[in-house]
């Protein structure tokens, strides 16, 4: 198990948005009603999703530590969990 680097990561985002965009490009045309910009969206979070999440590769969340204001708040890695 490895961390992977944001710029790597970054870079395969990159690619893996512009394949979506690519697949979908009915879409992108202005004045698109709402619904189907809402589509567009679904298929950009999709890509994002299959390529963090998936078979090889897991979203991993610090544990929560106390509340603000906003509701509870996360800790941070390094500080209230060891780095991965």
């Amino acid at each position: 198990m490895h961390r992977i680097e944001r710029d790597l990561l970054k870079v395969e985002l990159a690619v893996s948005l512009k394949t979506a965009l690519g697949r979908n490009k009915a879409l992108l045309r202005p004045n698109r009603l709402p619904h189907e910009n809402d589509a567009l969206c679904d298929a950009l979070a999709a890509a994002v999703i299959d390529l963090v999440d998936c078979d090889s590769r897991a979203v991993v969340q610090t544990e929560t530590y106390g509340y603000s204001a906003h509701g509870p708040r996360q800790g941070k890695w390094g500080i209230d969990e060891p780095l991965p």
